[in-house]
Formats: structure tokens, C-alpha cells, sequence
């Protein structure tokens, strides 16, 4: 305390007015306090030339006396383009000094970036980018038909990267290189075979050119609409393109003369089309003087002709139909001739006779044409169109038998067989014969008898449009038939679902020629002469898992799994019917995953006898000394038994219905279940497969096999057949599971396969000169992959495989799978542990009934909302309820902020001036049920550090303890395992703030990611306060 005297100067004489005042200063010392000075940008930076894509990198650093880390920076658009709106990745953290932004248009943007320190002071800086249109897209159009003599403009439009019109596009028209000789772009309008309003492009050889002499009395036939057939030669030099066609009243047809440009370069957007002596179709190749070769597409409705049918019906040898051996051709010869007939197109005296001859031979032969395989619907279509041909013919259309053997075949195949015919490639002409039948004879109604048959063949179509590739000959050019019987079926049936399946059939075979004899195309064109008929809206199909059947309900077909009904979703199917007991089943095996597919990515196909090398995709036992993985010594995708081309013993299988199910959950996994009590050659030996479909796509795939004492020291594992190009490679995780990384289609794809004692993995590939069917030889090429697991049986002791398969990932995640035994019988598998796609951890359990998915997200935050008891959190506008230390000091609501991110976590915090902090008294706190690898959680202690033992227990009655020492909230001591996650400058009490630093810290805690997690037992230590718990996945 300080005491001055003080006063006025008095006068002369003095007197009151002179003496002294006292007056009591008191003075406390005061803190010195250094002035913050402002932060500067000390650079700046954008892309430095103009951006071609939609994004651009921005990047700032500054500068901060209280350190780089304390600055947080904000990216805006301070100038830009009329109209854009462009985004930025990241705003408002330190990270954002490098930020990522979006455009939606091309032009000028100036961009400023803003750093803020603690103090609030801020800086600014600006930098200039330039977004330049690139040309993504051409749009070429072509207004109508075009006449003899006439010409056409050609309006050609570019897009840029943002779906916007390019200001001054500079284009070149022409036909390609070596147009004569090589592949011609060709486009299907109105959607093709389909009802879709759209074109379609596809690449097919060029077609032969016909003769010249009977071009004149063809002209004039209706508009058709547009399909191909390849062929082997082009002779006539001077082609330039051809446009192919057909005509729901004639079947094929082309464009008769050449298509030419007049104008090979124009700078502008147009051009003009040439046409010979009838209307055609051409697709233009547009070339960008900055772009590569873009293929654009017109379409002008043309005129067709017969004249190659009319060919085709006059040269072709019908020897070696009638004979009998393969007569299923017979059937488009005929129909050939009745779509030229029914188009008065004049046919030569000695063809009519020809066909006629024909005739009679095929509608008078072979009984089984009444029976129960594919022989039978063509023998029969056949028949019926000889009947069309010559109504009044007492041989053809007024003959009674011929009629009668139609009622015959109906009720013996058609009505009550239901595809004794499951071979991919020939119920394709079966399901478009049933109508062709029916139609002829005037009897669509009897085609509702068969709506299993197609709906069967709609739910095994896969989302990317494939059938599984199963029985006799590959599934390629027979697509086209299958999308015109699912429109037939969507009109006749009245359901929109076919459609779908119509589209994605008919998309999926884009690039595929189709077929090399008349066989697809003139049966495609009959058909056509019913397609327009009123056609339903496009439905989804169904999805979920399901058992398909037969019309016999107790014989399974196949088990299918779809996890939604979208374009691209998961797609399983397991093949447990198709045996060698049906027709044109060669290669085909019961047990066999015929298809799964994901992404449009067809991963796994099972085999036929023209495609795959290897008996795959199943379960597989094999003697010893077999050579792995089970069927390159033999012929026709068989093992062990495969004799020749029609000769196989055939295993017995006894299929176990309380064991075949297909069931969903709410989650959208599906689940398939079927098991043989007798499998393979040997009685007593039984086998189960169970499969579970994630909606990201992962398959988990469990195979247990009981073997008897005939099989015992044999060897038994999976065989799986990747459907790609690429090398597998192969190695250990750390739970000591192999891995192999394939591609299919270039997509990765992880397939971990369990390690078990005495259990071998692989990769294997044909052996030179090896040969399908003895004349296609395969390579050892490197999409020809195969992948097995295998293992020597012991008499009835049972053996357990598990295969997982995740699609897009690569070898870096072969980590991710955990494969747990049942410890009470350690033959079983009792979980498989991955990581899906989105990051969310998975548990498949299986049982000896059925199966369980769990999820864990990659975090989950802990409710403490029923164990808060201590007021830690409060605002600044209320900071009385505080007493986080005893002492009524609580952290500030608004420097803490409702909710934090620290390394993979967010700890939301709780609300304000409540109870929000929970003070560790030795109680326990309930945990969310799951697999978790790690408990982390936000504490201090307050009076100084604390420590104590945090006890994690599980669900199984295991526990596990860890001791943390915490510091105090004020006083950070870097303690072991401790790491500051939120440092702020105040706290909080009743009677105002206090600017002290104050700290929140983080710590974790391991768990054991293959037990549950139950709860959480606090040490009891009042001193230590938590206030968030996360657990992470």
C-alpha cells in the first residue's frame, strides 16, 4: 500500500486552501501481455495451365507467430463463370490448405484463400484458374429418311467434361481406316430387337454382298427394324459400308447400295450422307481435331430386302439335316421360305420344289420330335410351319396327324415336361419355339402352361444380362433369342420384368457376333412378325433368394441369390439339378456354382464343353494320384469318369430337402443352403454347401464333407475357375489363410481360402496341348486361372472348407479375414470375420441349421447418456452448474465444441450445463454388442494425475485389464499411451471465465476382435473423468 500527500499551493499567509489531502492508493502488479501480431500467406498456388477435367487442386501455406498448425483456412470463389457454383472438398480446418475444388463449367474462377489464427486476425490471398472445355461426347443426328438421289445434313454436337455444349468444336467425318475389309460400326434403332427409345452400337464383320442382277424387284417392302449377320468373305472391292436389316415380314435384309460422304472434312458442325437407290442405315465415326476417335451414331430409317434369305434358301445343302443327326436347322429353312412366301417375294420353281421335299421329309421322320428335349419344340415348330406354308396342302395344313402330333407334343413336353432341357443354348430356340408353335397354330393360350419355364429363365439371368454357362456349347450368339422370348413373355404374360431381362440379355450381347447360321437370324426375324404387339412398362425383377423348380416341386433346380433388383447388384447362382440325366448335358455337374457375379463383373462361370477346361467352382474328390485340381486328363469338363463325348458314369446324388433352403435377411444378405447325402461315386459320403451374399458384393462360401470308408485317402477341396485375365498371386495373412488376387474382366477380386493342417492351396493352369472336347485346344493363358484347396479324407471324420471371396480389393486386405472354428468341434466352422467394402466389419456365423450376419461399423460411439454424473462441460452464458474438479471449474462448451475428431474417431460430447462427464467410481458401463479391435476414449483427471485399471469383459465371460495413467486437465505429463486431443485457452467457473490453458486427452485400449464386446469397469478413482468412449472396428 502506497500513502501521498497532495494539495493546492496556498496563499500568502497560508490557511485551509495550502494543506495536504492523504489519499490511499492501492496497487496490484500487472501482467505483461505480448500484442498477437496477424498471420501472412507466404505462397499460393493453383493447376498452371488450363483444367481439361472437373477438379483442380488449390494450395496455400501461411505463416503464424503462434505456429503453421494453429492456422485454419476457407477457400471462396470470389470471381467466377455466370452461373457456376463450384465446391470445395475440404473448408474451415488446417487441412484445407490443400483443398480440392469442383467445377460444373468451364471459364475464368478466382479463388481466395482466408488463414485464421486463434486471435481471429486473419489473411488473405487470391489466385487464378482457367477452365477450358474438353470434349467428352458427340451427339450426331439426321433429320428422316433418305431417298434415292438425295442427300442429308448431319448435325454433329460435342459435349465438354460438364455435359455442355463445346462453343466452336472443329470436327472430321469419315468412315474409319480400311473400311472394306475390317469391322464396320453398324447402329440398332428404336432400341434395337428391343421397345427401348435408344440406339445401340456394336461392331460386327462386314456382310457379303449379293448379286446384282435382282435388285429391281425387291424394292418397297416396309421398314423393318435393324439386326446383323456376319459372314466369312467380303469380294466386293469397291464397299465402302453396308447397312443390315430385319423385316418383321421378310427377316433379313440390306441396304443396296454403298453409303459415301460427300464431305469427308468440314470445320463446322455438319456434314451431308449420300444414300444409293434405297433408303439405309450408317454410323458415322467422328473424329475431333483435339480428341481421339469418338464413335458417334445416326439413324435413318430404311427400305430392306430378301434377297440374301432368297440366297441362302436356293444354295443350302439339307443333307445333313435330314439325316437326322442335327436336324434343328430344318426349322429356320422352312420358316425362311413361309417370311419370303408371306412378303410375295418370287421364289424359283425348283427351290419351291426343293423346300417342299423338305418338307416332308422332316415333318415325317424322327418320333422324338414328340418327346422331351430340344429336338422335340424344333421337330414341332417345324411341322407347324409347314402347316402356315401350305394350309391347303392335304400333306401339311389338312392333315389330320400332323395336327394331332401338335396335342401330343404339347402335353408331353410343353404342358408337363418343363425343360428336361436346361442346356443354356438350346432352351434359348425351345422358348422361342413354344411360341412359334403356339402362334401357328392359334393357341397362345397354352403358353400360360410353360410361364415357369420362362420365369425360371428370367431369375437366373444375372444383372450384367448372362445365363450360367452350363450343358452343351457356350452362351454367345443364342442371347438375342432369349431377349425376344422375354419380350414375348412380358406381353403375353402382361409383366414389365421381362423387359428388364429383355434389355440386359440384349445389352449384354453388345460385340458378340451373332450367329454364324441361319439358324438365330432367320428365327429372330420370324418372330418379329408378333413383337409389335402392346408391350408392358419395364418392371424390376425380382430379387432375394430363392429355390428354383421344376414343375415337379420336389425337384430343385438351382439356388439363386440377388441382393436388390438394380443393374450391377450381387448375383449367386448354385446349379444342384443339372446332371448328365438331362439332354445336351455333357459337362455339367450338380453342385456347381454357375455363376456369381458383381458389379456386372462375372467373376465365377460355371463350365460347359466349349469354354472352361476344368471341372470348377464346386467341390471336388479325386483320387490321390490325380493330377490337381481334378480334370485336365479327361475331356468335356468331367473328372475321373469322363470317357468320351456322350459316355460318363454317371454318380448318384441324393439331394436332402430339409437341407435345401434360400432365405434374406432385413439386411439384404442372402443365404443358400443345400446338401447331398450321397455325393460323387460313393454312398454314405455326404456333402453340404453353404453360401452367404453380402449386398457389397462379398461371398462366404462353406463346404463340409463327411466322407465314408470307400473315400477315405482320397483327396477333397473347392476348385474355383476365375473368369478374367490376370495372374493370381498367392500368400499368407497373418491368421495364416491363403490368398490368391485375380482379375476378372480387370476387376480385382480377393479370394481367401482357410489354412488347416495337412491342407494344400494352388494355382493352377492347363497343361500344354491340353484340348476341350478333343479338337478346342486351351492355352495356359493368363486369364485361365484356377484356384483349389485340397486335403487328404479320413474315414468318417468330417472336413470343413471355407473360401471368401471380395471383389475390388487386391492383396493389401488379404488381412481382413478371420476365420474362427467351433471350439466343441473343431470340424466345424463356426465364423468367418472380413471387412466389406464400406469399411464395415462383418461376422458370417454359421450353425448346423442356418447362419447370422452381424455388423460393426468401422465406429461406434458408446451411449453414456445413463452413467454422465458430473457436470464437466458448461457455456460461457452458464457457467454455474460446473464442477468437473470439486472445486465448481468445468471445461468451455464453446471452445470444446459439441463434438471432436481425433484420428478415427468422433466423440460427440454431452449437452451442456447437464450432466456430461462421467467420474470413475469402479462402476460399469454397458457396451454395444460387437467385434471391435479397439476401445478408445477422451478423459483427464483433475488435482493432479491419476491412475487406474479399466477392465474390458466380454460376452464370453473373459475379461481383459488395462492400467492408464491420466494427467490433469491443466498440466499435461505426456504419459504413457496418452496424447492431448483438445487443448483449449479458458475454463469456466460460477463467478466468470478464467484464461488458463486447459486439456482433454485421448487413450485406447486393445480389444480382441473375435470376441464381443459386454462392458466397461472403471478403475475407482474419483480423480479421473471421462467424457466421450468410442469403439473401433
Amino acid at each position: 500500500m502506497f500513502v501521498f500527500n497532495f494539495g493546492t499551493r496556498g496563499s500568502a499567509g497560508g490557511g485551509a486552501a495550502g494543506r495536504p489531502a492523504r489519499v490511499r492508493l492501492s496497487l496490484e502488479p500487472l501482467e505483461a501481455r505480448e500484442v498477437p501480431a496477424a498471420p501472412s500467406i507466404t505462397s499460393i498456388s493453383g493447376p498452371g495451365s488450363p483444367v481439361t477435367g472437373t477438379t483442380a487442386t488449390l494450395r496455400a501455406v501461411g505463416a503464424d507467430d503462434g505456429g503453421e498448425a494453429n492456422l485454419t483456412y476457407m477457400w471462396t470463389a470470389v470471381a467466377k463463370p455466370a452461373g457456376a457454383a463450384p465446391t470445395f472438398a475440404v473448408a474451415g480446418t488446417n487441412a484445407a490448405k490443400t483443398d480440392t475444388v469442383t467445377f460444373d463449367r468451364a471459364g475464368a474462377y478466382m479463388f481466395q484463400v482466408t488463414a485464421v489464427d486463434r486471435e481471429g486476425l486473419t489473411a488473405s490471398k487470391t489466385v487464378q484458374v482457367t477452365v477450358g472445355q474438353k470434349t467428352r461426347s458427340v451427339v450426331v443426328s439426321v433429320p428422316g429418311p433418305i431417298g434415292y438421289g438425295q442427300s442429308r445434313q448431319l448435325t454433329a454436337t460435342a459435349y465438354d467434361q460438364f455435359g455442355r455444349e463445346v462453343a466452336r468444336p472443329d470436327f472430321t467425318w469419315g468412315f474409319g481406316s480400311n473400311p472394306q475389309t475390317g469391322p464396320w460400326q453398324w447402329t440398332l434403332t428404336s432400341g434395337g430387337i428391343l421397345t427401348a427409345p435408344k440406339y445401340i452400337t456394336q461392331r460386327v464383320p462386314i456382310i457379303d454382298v449379293w448379286s446384282q442382277g435382282v435388285r429391281g424387284q425387291l424394292k418397297g417392302f416396309p421398314t423393318g427394324r435393324l439386326y446383323a449377320m456376319p459372314s466369312s468373305t467380303t469380294d466386293y472391292k469397291n464397299l465402302v459400308a453396308a447397312a443390315v436389316a430385319t423385316n418383321p415380314n421378310i427377316g433379313l435384309g440390306f441396304a443396296e447400295d454403298p453409303v459415301k460422304l460427300q464431305n469427308q472434312r468440314d470445320h463446322g458442325s455438319h456434314s451431308s450422307l449420300a444414300i444409293g437407290n434405297e433408303a439405309a442405315t450408317a454410323a458415322v465415326l467422328a473424329t475431333l481435331a483435339d480428341e481421339k476417335v469418338i464413335t458417334a451414331q445416326t439413324a435413318a430409317r430404311y427400305r430392306s430386302h430378301a434377297l440374301y434369305l432368297l440366297d441362302w434358301l436356293t444354295r443350302v445343302d439339307t443333307s445333313y439335316w435330314q439325316g437326322g443327326h442335327n436336324h434343328a436347322p430344318g426349322q429356320p429353312y422352312l420358316l425362311t421360305y413361309l417370311l419370303l412366301k408371306r412378303a410375295n417375294v418370287q421364289i424359283p420353281a425348283e427351290t419351291e420344289a426343293a423346300v417342299r421335299k423338305f418338307a416332308v421329309q422332316f415333318t415325317t421322320t424322327n418320333p422324338q420330335w414328340e418327346g422331351s428335349n430340344q429336338s422335340a419344340i424344333v421337330g414341332t415348330a417345324g411341322k407347324a410351319l409347314a402347316a402356315a406354308a401350305w394350309p391347303d396342302d392335304p400333306q401339311f395344313g389338312r392333315n389330320q396327324a400332323l395336327t394331332d402330333s401338335f396335342a401330343r407334343f404339347w402335353n408331353n413336353y410343353a404342358g408337363r415336361l418343363d425343360a428336361q432341357e436346361p442346356s443354356i443354348n438350346y432352351s434359348s430356340t425351345t422358348l422361342y419355339s413354344l411360341f412359334l408353335v403356339a402362334s401357328l397354330r392359334g393357341r397362345m393360350d397354352l403358353v400360360a402352361q410353360s410361364q415357369n419355364w420362362f420365369r425360371r429363365n428370367r431369375d437366373i439371368t444375372s444383372p450384367a444380362g448372362q445365363l450360367p454357362s452350363v450343358g452343351d456349347n457356350t452362351f454367345t450368339n443364342w442371347q438375342p433369342i432369349y431377349a425376344v422370348a422375354n419380350e414375348y413373355a412380358a406381353r403375353q404374360f402382361r409383366d414389365g420384368s421381362y423387359l428388364t431381362t429383355a434389355q440386359r440379355l440384349f445389352d449384354a450381347s453388345n460385340g458378340i457376333p451373332t450367329g454364324y447360321d441361319v439358324l438365330t437370324m432367320a428365327g429372330v426375324g420370324g418372330l418379329m412378325t408378333w413383337i409389335n404387339a402392346p408391350s408392358p412398362a419395364a418392371a424390376p425383377v425380382p430379387a432375394g433368394a430363392w429355390v428354383e423348380t421344376r414343375f415337379k416341386a420336389a425337384a430343385p433346380d438351382s439356388i439363386v441369390q440377388r441382393s436388390s433388383s438394380a443393374a450391377g447388384s450381387p448375383f449367386l447362382n448354385q446349379s444342384i439339378l443339372y446332371t448328365r440325366t438331362a439332354t445336351h448335358m455333357h459337362p455339367a455337374q450338380a453342385g456347381q456354382t454357375s455363376a456369381y457375379e458383381v458389379d456386372g463383373v462375372p467373376y465365377l462361370r460355371g463350365p460347359n464343353r466349349e469354354f472352361l477346361p476344368e471341372q470348377a467352382n464346386m467341390l471336388v474328390v479325386m483320387p490321390a494320384a490325380h493330377v490337381k485340381p481334378g480334370a485336365f486328363p479327361y475331356r468335356n469338363g468331367m473328372n475321373i469318369a469322363a470317357l468320351g463325348y456322350n459316355d460318363q458314369k454317371e454318380p448318384t446324388r441324393d439331394i436332402n430337402p430339409a437341407y435345401t433352403l434360400a432365405q434374406k435377411n432385413a439386411a439384404g444378405d442372402t443365404y443358400g443352403s443345400y446338401q447331398f447325402d450321397t455325393y460323387l461315386y460313393t454312398a454314405g459320403t455326404s456333402q453340404r454347401r453353404q453360401t452367404v451374399l453380402l449386398p457389397t458384393g462379398e461371398l462366404i462360401v462353406l463346404d463340409r464333407l463327411v466322407p465314408a470308408a470307400a473315400d477315405a485317402g482320397k483327396l477333397a477341396g473347392p476348385v474355383w475357375h476365375l473368369n478374367g485375365s490376370g495372374v493370381p498371386t498367392s500368400g499368407t495373412s497373418r491368421t495364416g489363410n491363403a490368398w490368391f488376387v485375380g482379375t476378372g474382366f480387370g476387376r480385382n477380386l480377393l479370394v481367401t481360402m482357410e489354412a488347416a493342417r495337412g491342407r494344400t492351396t494352388g494355382v493352377t493352369t492347363p497343361p500344354a496341348g491340353y484340348t476341350v472336347d478333343g479338337n478346342k485346344p486351351v492355352t495356359a493363358a493368363a486369364g485361365n486361372q484356377t484356384l483349389f484347396a485340397q486335403q487328404t479324407l479320413v474315414k468318417d471324420v468330417p472336413v470343413s472348407f471355407v473360401t471368401v471371396f471380395q471383389p475390388g480389393r487386391d492383396g493389401a486386405a488379404a488381412n481382413d479375414v478371420v476365420i474362427t472354428r467351433d471350439p466343441a468341434d473343431p470340424s466345424r466352422v463356426a465364423s468367418v470375420l472380413l471387412r466389406d467394402r464400406t469399411g464395415t466389419l462383418v461376422k458370417v456365423e454359421f450353425t448346423a441349421t442356418g447362419w447370422a450376419v452381424t455388423r460393426t461399423p468401422a465406429v461406434r460411439q458408446v451411449n453414456l447418456g445413463g452413467s454422465f454424473n458430473a457436470v464437466g462441460i458448461t457455456s460461457n452464458a452458464n457457467m454455474a452448474p460446473g464442477n468437473l474438479d470439486g472445486s465448481r471449474y468445468s471445461y468451455s462448451a464453446e471452445q470444446l465444441g459439441t463434438k471432436t475428431v481425433f484420428n478415427e474417431a468422433t466423440y460427440t460430447f454431452g449437452p451442456a450445463g447437464a450432466n456430461n462427464a462421467v467420474q470413475a467410481n469402479g462402476q460399469t458401463i454397458s457396451l454395444p454388442a460387437g467385434n471391435f479391435r479397439q476401445l478408445t476414449f477422451l478423459g483427464t483427471s483433475t488435482h493432479g494425475s491419476s491412475s487406474g485399471t479399466f477392465t474390458v469383459n466380454y460376452t464370453d465371460g473373459t475379461k481383459a485389464t488395462f492400467t492408464r495413467t491420466l494427467s490433469d486437465w491443466l498440466q499435461p505429463r505426456a504419459a504413457t499411451g496418452e496424447t492431448v486431443a483438445v487443448q483449449m485457452s479458458q475454463r469456466n467457473k460460477g463467478t466468470g471465465a478464467q484464461a488458463v490453458s486447459t486439456y482433454l486427452y485421448a487413450y485406447s485400449l486393445p480389444l480382441d476382435p473375435l470376441k464381443t464386446v459386454a462392458s466397461l469397469t472403471l478403475p475407482s478413482q474419483p480423480r479421473i473423468k471421462l467424457l466421450a468412449i468410442d469403439l473401433i472396428g
